[in-house]
C-alpha cells in the first residue's frame, strides 16, 4: 500500500562533474561546459565558459545552491526568493542563463557599479522585498551623482533583464524594474557628458576621409555606407553568403570584438544584435539580406580570402580596436573628420529613406523595427507589413547615386 503525501522526488545530493570541452560537428568550439548532477541524480549543464576554471566554479556554485535548497526545502518552495538576496542572485544568475559573454559582462558591470551600491544593505535583502520605490531612490542617487539618462536607464534595464530570469525560475512574481526610465524633464537630470548624436555624412566629407584610406582598406571603409552593416557584422561577412547577381549579401553573424583566427568558429557569434533565441534558429532565421553593390565588390581586397570578404591584412578576423587604430583613426586624423562607422550606417538609412524607399524595406536591410526608423509602430506595420524586395533595384540605384557623387568628387580633387 502506498503512502499518501510521499515525496515525488528523491532526496539525493547534488554533486559537480568535471567540465568538458564543447564540440560541434566534431570540432571544438573553444568553450567548456559546466556540468553537475542534480538532486534527482540526472546530469545537467550550468552554462558554457571560455575558461575551464570558470566552468568548474559555475558547477560548484550550482551544486551548493541545490544542496542548500535541499537542506531547507520548505522555504524555497513556499515563498520564492525569500531566502535569496539580490546580491546573491546577481552572483549566480550568469550560470543559469545562456547568453553571449558580452551581454553577461555588460549586465554584471552595470548592476554592480550603478545599482547594488545604492540599494538597502548593498543589495543584501531578499529579491522578493525589492520595491519600485527602492529603484526610484537608486535613480535619484545616480541623478545627483551627475550620470546621464542613458547610463541610468541602461543600468535599470540590465536589472530588469536579470529579474526576468528570476521570474522564469519562480523566485519572484513581478518585475519591479520593468520599463523604469528617467523622466526627460526631471530637474535633477544634468549629465556631465552629452550623448553623441549620429548624423548624415555628406559625400564631400566622406570623400575627404576616403582619400586618406589606404587602397587595401577602402573596401571595408566603404562597406558600412553601401550595406548599412554594423562594425562587427562587416568583419563577419563571408564570401559564400554574397550573391553577385542580385548584389546582395546575407548577414547572419558577428565577429567578436577581439577578432581571431578566421578558421575558428569561436571568433564569431551566431546571430545579430537583435536576434532572439539564437540556439533555436537556423542560419536563415537569424540573419538578414542587405545591399552589396557591385562597386563594393571591386573595392574588396584583391587577394581573395577563402572565407571572409573583409579580412585583416594578416588574413584574420579584424579586431575592432585594431581596425580603428590601424585604419580608421589615422585616416580621420589626416582628413580632419570625426564621423564613425555607425554614422555611415545612419547615412545609408537616411539616404534610402530620402530617396523614397519604403521604411519597411529599409528596416529589412539594416535589421531594425519600423518604430526605430521613426514610423508609426502599429499592428499593420509590425505584423502584416513585410519587405517585398521589389524596391531592391531602386535602393541600389539610390546608393549608387551617393557613390557616383563620391567618385566625381575624388576625380575632381585628383586634377
Amino acid at each position: 500500500m502506498g503512502t499518501m503525501g510521499a515525496p515525488t522526488r528523491p532526496g539525493g545530493e547534488a554533486r559537480p562533474l568535471a567540465s568538458t570541452p564543447e564540440s560541434k560537428r566534431g570540432a571544438r568550439t573553444g568553450y567548456f561546459l559546466a556540468r553537475y548532477v542534480d538532486l534527482e541524480g540526472r546530469p545537467r549543464q550550468a552554462g558554457r565558459f571560455r575558461r575551464k576554471g570558470d566552468a568548474n566554479r559555475a558547477s560548484l556554485d550550482k551544486v551548493n545552491e541545490l544542496n542548500a535548497q535541499r537542506a531547507t526545502p520548505g522555504a524555497a518552495r513556499t515563498t520564492p526568493g525569500a531566502a535569496l538576496t539580490i546580491a546573491r542572485w546577481h552572483e549566480i544568475w550568469p550560470v543559469r542563463v545562456r547568453r553571449d559573454d558580452r551581454t553577461i559582462n555588460t549586465n554584471k558591470h552595470r548592476i554592480s557599479k550603478y545599482v547594488i551600491p545604492h540599494l538597502p544593505e548593498q543589495g543584501r535583502i531578499p529579491v522578493s522585498d525589492l520595491t519600485r520605490g527602492m529603484l526610484h531612490d537608486v535613480q535619484v542617487a545616480l541623478l545627483e551623482a551627475g550620470y546621464a539618462k542613458s547610463t541610468i536607464d541602461g543600468a535599470l534595464s540590465a536589472l530588469s533583464a536579470v529579474l526576468g530570469y528570476a521570474i522564469d525560475e519562480g523566485r519572484i512574481q513581478t518585475n519591479v524594474a520593468y520599463r523604469m526610465r528617467v523622466d526627460p524633464d526631471d530637474p535633477l537630470l544634468n549629465p556631465t557628458r552629452e550623448q553623441r548624436e549620429r548624423r548624415y555624412i555628406p559625400p564631400d566629407e566622406f570623400a575627404r576621409f576616403f582619400e586618406h584610406v589606404k587602397p587595401q582598406h577602402r573596401g571595408v571603409c566603404l562597406a558600412p555606407l553601401a550595406t548599412g552593416c554594423r562594425t562587427q557584422e562587416l568583419f563577419g561577412l563571408e564570401r559564400s553568403d554574397h550573391d553577385r547577381n542580385q548584389q546582395l549579401v546575407f548577414v547572419h553573424q558577428r565577429a567578436r570584438v577581439l577578432g581571431g583566427d578566421a578558421r575558428d568558429d569561436a571568433a564569431f557569434r551566431p546571430g545579430l544584435k537583435t536576434t532572439k533565441g539564437v540556439r533555436r534558429k537556423t542560419k536563415q532565421e537569424r540573419g538578414r539580406w542587405t545591399l552589396f553593390p557591385a562597386v563594393l565588390s571591386s573595392a574588396a581586397p584583391a587577394r581573395l580570402h577563402r572565407r571572409l570578404i573583409f579580412p585583416s591584412p594578416t588574413g584574420r578576423v579584424w579586431g575592432q580596436r585594431n581596425f580603428y587604430r590601424d585604419v580608421w583613426d589615422p585616416a580621420s586624423e589626416k582628413a580632419g573628420t570625426d564621423f564613425t562607422v555607425y554614422d555611415l550606417r545612419h547615412t545609408f538609412t537616411s539616404h534610402l529613406l530620402a530617396n523614397g524607399i519604403p521604411t519597411v524595406e529599409v528596416a529589412a536591410y539594416v535589421g531594425h523595427s519600423t518604430r526605430q526608423l521613426g514610423d508609426l509602430d502599429n499592428t499593420t506595420t509590425r505584423i502584416y507589413q513585410h519587405p517585398t524586395g521589389k524596391y531592391r533595384e531602386a535602393a541600389l540605384e539610390a546608393i549608387g547615386g551617393y557613390l557616383t557623387q563620391l567618385d566625381t568628387l575624388r576625380r575632381a580633387s585628383a586634377r
